[in-house]
């Protein structure tokens, strides 16, 4: 039996990290990553870690309602807003696997006399932060990567919101026209990152050391082989003299060990697998690019009321609220920037009556772009919100526009790609991706008909390959040491496979008595390596490891 030598679950209790895992009386489950592995899986999803807390006189502090929030007797810091880390320590070394915080939900105490009185504990990874935090007043960008994307996103949060680690940026393909043109009040960093993975055709995810950003490429140029890992402390030679026995020693007589890195291949070691046939198998893809033009300067009304407005006398509450529309009827959707803020009798004007005649009353009106709450402008690049008072006699704002620099997103460039035959013989089975920034209609074109190449095959995937780590220190190495992102070959002989994957997501289990079983979410390399040709001048292919009838010979990236 293989044993970490300790592992820690950790809070930061008032300024410092504490292990409180004496009082833990359940399972510690923890997980991160991308929890699927089709081809349309490229952000991570909300990881979690969840566990149950002694809450009775028998936890390390002899105290009922340790751990209940509010109570008298409440552990000092212990709310919702808690860090908490997850560290494990192997031959010396200690590695942080996992981090959160306890949303404000996270915490379910369960009382009465007769129970147990123990605390159930939910705790959220940083992608949870990136799905409730709205990305309010981001300035919209022009020409920008995934990488400047992804970074523009972040500086858009405060500095206690910000991820972790270290964020990995790799180099994107594409460089977006526009960015952030096409949000509301309601954007999340989360959905940001949809935007972008999409558009670029690439992956936004964390691991241990923080969140790594890919372009489409990358993983074709970085992970041309598969990933090592260190050997385990079992595995390793001893340092040697000579060849008859002699070995290097340390000052207390230790002999010195080699240290060493295996590659990540991993023959018939799962305790159990999940591998669905057919699943992630499409006969039709269709892309959409998103063609843009934007206004030479700010003067285009793209807002304007189309029929009078009735005010109050003294009517300090009224809210105008909308969206943005090209003049021209043109576009399909409309983003606005650099936005002017209203000014009196040239923007908006109120008459006594109806119809515009009678008395003037537009120096009556105070015109607000800012959130009286937030102090946040409400001129937002996908919608607005004006606040209106009014000082004096009720009459009719007779008219009121919005002026600002045009984004315009045009009809959508769609390309369909299908397999006839496939769809005829089994059912339609169609992908469908939306590459909101990309303006491209090339990328849009190709990406249809490569994803179509590579789904409309029916497969082995794994969604689930569980190993008990604690049969054998090899498998707690590679728990510690293989993280999303890395490449990993499968032998499997139930399902015939052979093949190499990327890890997308891990899942692990701790149990009170130390043994680790994880799992890992296993995404198919072939959709992330590509084997590329090029025309030469002559119109002579140059010949590659596919065949002549490979839809993607011939296209120069």
């Amino acid at each position: 039996m293989a044993e970490f030598e300790n592992y820690y679950v950790e809070g930061y209790f008032n300024g410092a990290w504490t292990d409180f895992k004496r009082d833990i009386v359940s399972v510690i489950h923890g997980e991160y990553g991308i929890f699927g592995n089709q081809i349309l899986d490229r952000v991570g999803d909300i990881g979690s870690s969840t566990f149950t807390l002694d809450n009775n006189e028998s936890n390390s502090a002899g105290l009922v309602g340790y751990y209940s929030p509010g109570h008298i007797n409440c552990r000092s810091g212990f709310k919702p807003g808690l860090k908490v880390r997850i560290r494990f320590v192997l031959d010396g070394n200690y590695i942080k696997k996992w981090e959160g915080k306890i949303p404000k939900d996270g915490i379910n105490v369960t009382s009465g006399n007769y129970s147990n009185k123990t605390v159930s504990v939910t705790v959220k990874d940083w992608m949870y932060t990136a799905s409730v935090h709205e990305i309010k007043g981001i300035p919209f960008a022009e020409n920008k990567t995934i990488m400047e994307g992804v970074a523009l996103v972040l500086a858009n949060m405060p500095t206690g919101l910000q991820p972790p680690g270290t964020t990995d940026y790799c180099t994107g393909e594409s460089t977006f026209p526009t960015l952030f043109d096409i949000n509301n009040q309601n954007t999340t960093a989360l959905s940001e990152f949809g935007k972008l993975a999409q558009s670029e055709v690439g992956f936004i995810y964390p691991t241990r050391f923080g969140l790594r950003v890919e372009g489409r490429l990358t993983r074709n140029e970085e992970k041309t082989t598969l990933d090592g890992y260190p050997k385990a402390r079992t595995e390793l030679d001893y340092l040697a003299v000579n060849d008859v026995g002699d070995y290097l020693v340390d000052g207390d007589g230790s002999k010195l060990l080699i240290s060493a890195v295996t590659q990540a291949v991993f023959d018939n070691v799962q305790e159990s697998a999940i591998t669905p046939y057919g699943q992630g198998y499409y006969n039709s893809a269709k892309f959409r690019a998103y063609p843009r033009r934007v206004d030479a300067a700010a003067t285009t009304v793209l807002f304007e009321l189309q029929s009078p407005m009735y005010i109050d006398a003294g009517a300090s509450d009224v809210v105008i609220s909308g969206g943005y529309s090209d003049p021209t009827g043109i576009a399909k959707q409309v983003s606005g920037i650099n936005m002017v803020t209203p000014v009196a009798t040239t923007h908006y004007l109120m008459f006594a009556n109806e119809d515009g005649t009678g008395t003037n009353l537009t120096a009556n009106l105070t015109v607000s772009t800012i959130d009286p709450i937030t102090s946040d402008s409400t001129l937002g690049t996908g919608d607005f919100k004006v606040f209106i008072s009014n000082s004096g006699a009720a009459g009719y704002i007779t008219m009121f526009k919005l002026l600002g620099k045009g984004v315009y997103t045009n009809i959508p460039v769609e390309y369909y790609e299908e397999d006839a035959a496939d769809i005829e013989a089994y059912e339609p089975s169609p992908l469908v991706c939306d590459m909101k920034y990309q303006a491209d209609p090339l990328v849009a074109s190709r990406w249809a008909q490569i994803s179509l190449y590579q789904t409309k095959t029916f497969r082995t995937s794994i969604d689930d390959y569980h190993i008990k780590a604690s049969i054998n220190a090899i498998y707690l190495y590679a728990f510690l040491y293989i993280e999303p992102g890395m490449r990993v070959r499968i032998k499997e002989d139930v399902n015939g496979l052979y093949s190499d994957f990327f890890i997308q997501g891990v899942r692990f289990d701790i149990d009170l008595a130390g043994h680790l079983e994880f799992s890992w979410v296993l995404r198919a390399s072939g959709l992330d390596i590509f084997n590329f040709t090029k025309w030469t001048a002559d119109t002579t292919p140059v010949v590659g490891s596919g065949g002549w009838d490979d839809p993607i010979y011939g296209w120069d990236f």
